[in-house]
């Protein structure tokens, strides 16, 4: 009989100890992942940044704008050449990534000077932009073994 009690109070002990540790780690995960992959993004973002304007350097203005413009037509990362900025607005060109509809959006801004080949200098911005509410769930969602309950 004793036995019996004995198992029953290890059972619980080990449940409960496992589900507080499971718990922690799915709260962990769900808080941290957030944050992880947006400084991981903005330094994926910033490394394409400087490569792509390092390549441009010294060209003239025409060939970086159609480069630029070939660029954010095969990428999901938007360049283009600054526009005019005030203090209460920022001209950004046509193809602006960020889905308005959405409030979990977040926005990246790189900017980089290049010079051109008449010595003048250009500032190029890279745009992107991800949703991380729609990227976090895709990212669930790729673990469920039924394909019907992949919504996105």
């Amino acid at each position: 009989m004793k036995r019996t009690g004995l198992f029953k109070k290890i059972f619980i002990y080990t449940f409960s100890i496992f589900s507080v540790l499971v718990i922690c780690l799915h709260l962990a995960i769900y808080f941290l992942f957030p944050s992880t992959y947006l400084s991981h993004r903005q330094e994926t973002i910033g490394q394409k940044a400087t490569a792509i304007a390092q390549s441009l350097d010294g060209k003239d203005r025409q060939s970086i704008e159609q480069v630029l413009d070939l660029y954010s037509q095969t990428s999901d990362i938007k360049g283009s050449v600054k526009g005019e900025m005030t203090e209460d607005k920022l001209e950004v060109k046509d193809n602006f990534p960020l889905d308005t509809a959405r409030q979990t959006t977040s926005l990246f801004i790189e900017e980089r000077e290049v010079k051109t080949q008449d010595s003048g200098t250009m500032t190029l911005q890279f745009l992107a932009s991800m949703d991380l509410q729609r990227k976090q769930s895709k990212s669930v969602f790729n673990f469920f073994p039924i394909p019907c309950w992949r919504p996105f």
